[in-house]
């Protein structure tokens, strides 16, 4: 299989325990990288560590160790810069709220009476229907920006 099919990311668990598996039934590292599309060296690399610890976990990365705990940081009292880190490891980004039409009650019924008369339509009216999508475009406005914190599934949450 060509190399630029191959990914770098990390070997999930369950890649790796079909690599041991396929490794115990006598297929070949190669063998298991095309399957698993994951290069031959890969496939080895991940089965001497099995056969070194007898576990499919890594090694521990190096590096410094982090001085708090997921515990202890509930309770910090931090710098701007340690609650921007610890935002930014759970994936909590600086973004700009969308902006969202809020619906009254009025709103809402109007909508719901619209969707009821045109549902029963017949396709030659809808042909008839035009189509347009309004936009306004302001160029590096940002004087009316709101800036939040969320993860990008969090996108369109009502606050």
């Amino acid at each position: 299989m060509p190399s630029e099919n191959r990914n770098r990311t990390s070997v999930t668990l369950e890649d790796r325990i079909k690599a041991v598996t396929m490794c115990q039934q006598g297929k070949s590292f190669a063998a298991i990288g095309r399957e698993l599309n994951r290069s031959k060296s890969c496939i080895k690399r991940n089965i001497d560590l099995y056969n070194e610890t007898n576990s499919y976990n890594d090694r521990p990365r190096p590096g410094r160790p982090r001085i708090s705990t997921a515990k202890d940081d509930r309770n910090l009292t931090a710098s701007s810069s340690l609650v921007r880190k610890r935002l930014l490891a759970n994936k909590l980004e600086w973004k700009v709220a969308v902006k969202k039409p809020r619906l009254s009650t009025k709103h809402i019924k109007d909508r719901k009476t619209f969707c009821k008369m045109v549902k029963s339509w017949p396709l030659s009216k809808w042909r008839l229907v035009l189509f347009s999508d309004e936009m306004n475009i302001e160029v590096d406005n940002r004087k009316n920006r709101i800036c939040i914190r969320r993860t990008t599934a969090e996108k369109y949450n009502q606050d």
